[in-house]
């Protein structure tokens, strides 16, 4: 999509989309219970469901990589194609959702385990960042109870007759857990092709035996600005927050602050938004991590999710917070590759106590797909690196997200 086209339409689309998500996602219960959390009017946010039957994946279950092996070997994989990932995920993520729902507690298992369910017929997950095995539960609509405190980088349903067990990478090691018969082989309709490749298949010592080679060495950058100009738009993202911005005033640095009974907010001229509650939440629960990351991400989503343009908001990191609760961090990610910042560590923070949104920092920007740029082959960037690791965008601040390889430990 062109920028002029984007730029012509910004201000009267964000205008829809804010008025009509205050009125009509209120009733769906997911904008009503953000503006309800941060205004603090105390209507009870309704649980999430963890009910198998009509279960919808949270978009924080979306990995960055998935991969299906039929029973020939041959793959499809789907990874730095925001399309291609939705595509391959709808299909899937009802499959990991009824493996989870009845997966026991995990148990180590060793690295030719864990590498012979890669080989085998199944559905393979790649979160960018690692992630607590509940919250990948709860994210997927199964009970979020159970996952042996362990994190996950990557998992892997096996296919089979019978019990279909399901393995978990994590940055301690590898993990098996059964699962309740899934009725056979599951299909997946994609396109397969016997020349997506783990590392390990080619090279069994590599310092990334993980790592997914599927081709392609172009990408493309990104534009890069501050979408809460023209100021009408900036308004409307306050109102959505229960802030008026008629009651601001401007600092010397063009910081615009806003102070009501109930929160306090404000804009810098780069796009920085800070939010705080005027007092701290109580009452509430605040040892669900699944429902404060689930809170926090539709509450950037809401907020900053029809600004991003070309990339999306997502999932970083959670924290617990001094005190009670926790902090939930997200960043951009353009076609599913995360972008760094020159001066922030994370896009958005997000502050969850008593059940509640209490403060929460957020990034606005906006990319939109410019010309691509080429990188070195995956092998050579191997060689080069001399380890591990994934695609990544640099944004310095200077009008350009650019792609680049990014080195990981343990990649």
């Amino acid at each position: 999509m062109s920028r002029s086209f984007k730029e012509g339409a910004k201000t009267a689309l964000i205008a829809v989309l804010f008025v009509s998500a205050a009125v009509t996602a209120r009733a769906s219960g997911l904008f009503g219970e953000l503006i309800d959390a941060v205004s603090g009017s105390g209507r009870s946010a309704t649980p999430l469901s963890y009910s198998i039957a009509g279960a919808v994946p949270a978009e924080a279950a979306r990995p960055s990589v998935l991969v299906v092996t039929d029973a020939t070997g041959a793959r499809a994989a789907a990874r730095y194609d925001d399309a291609s990932l939705d595509a391959l995920y709808e299909k899937t993520a009802s499959i990991l959702n009824e493996a989870l729902t009845s997966a026991s507690e995990p148990a180590e298992c060793s690295e030719a385990e864990w590498r012979a369910a890669l080989g085998a017929p199944g559905v393979m997950y790649e979160y960018y960042s690692a992630a607590p095995l509940s919250l990948v539960r709860g994210w997927l609509g199964a009970p979020p109870a159970g996952g042996g405190g362990i994190s996950v980088r990557r998992l892997c349903l096996v296919f089979s007759d019978g019990s279909s067990p399901l393995y978990f990478e994590s940055p301690g090691g590898f993990y098996r857990a059964e699962t309740a018969s899934l009725g056979g082989e599951k299909t997946v309709p994609a396109v397969y092709s016997g020349a997506v490749k783990y590392e390990f298949e080619l090279d069994g010592a590599s310092a990334a035996p993980y790592m997914l080679l599927a081709g392609g060495s172009s990408y493309p950058a990104a534009s890069v600005s501050n979408p809460l100009v023209p100021e009408d738009v900036s308004r409307a993202v306050l109102s959505a927050l229960g802030i008026d911005a008629r009651q601001g005033y401007t600092e010397s640095d063009g910081t615009r602050v806003y102070i009501t009974s109930a929160a306090s907010a404000s804009v810098s001229p780069g796009g920085l938004l800070s939010f705080r509650r005027a007092s701290a939440p109580g009452g509430g629960a605040d040892g669900d991590a699944v429902r404060a990351s689930e809170l926090a991400r539709s509450a950037v989503a809401a907020a900053a999710g029809g600004l991003a343009g070309d990339a999306r908001l997502a999932f970083t990191g959670l924290q617990n917070r001094e005190g009670g609760g926790f902090v939930v961090f997200f960043d951009y990610h353009i076609s599913g590759a995360r972008v760094f910042l020159r001066e922030r560590e994370h896009a958005a923070a997000v502050s969850v106590t008593g059940g509640e949104i209490s403060d929460m920092t957020l990034l606005f920007r906006e990319y939109i797909f410019s010309s691509a740029v080429t990188l070195l082959p995956e092998r050579q960037a191997l060689a080069a690196q001399g380890g591990g690791f994934k695609l990544a965008y640099s944004d310095g601040g200077a009008g350009e997200a650019s792609p680049f390889w990014r080195a990981e430990a343990g990649e």
